[in-house]
């Protein structure tokens, strides 16, 4: 797609237009902290899928424990 569907400014406002940056010490520490989250994320997705299996290991058990008893009589 090319242009903008904003009337209150055209491709040559935007294309002149300064995009303020924070300094490179700043940006690397943003950086950081979003890797640290990331990292973050990926662990406690790990955990929620260990949890879910043991949750589906105890439900099995369960079952088995209910229905499965019933044929061993």
């Amino acid at each position: 797609m090319v242009g903008m569907a904003y009337p209150a400014i055209n491709d040559s406002q935007l294309n002149t237009g300064l995009i303020p940056l924070p300094p490179l010490n700043e940006q690397k520490r943003i950086v950081e902290k979003v890797e640290t989250l990331m990292k973050l994320c990926d662990d406690l997705e790990t955990q929620i899928a260990g949890s879910k299996q043991e949750s589906e290991n105890l439900m099995e058990a369960v079952l088995h424990e209910a229905f499965g008893s019933n044929e061993e009589k």
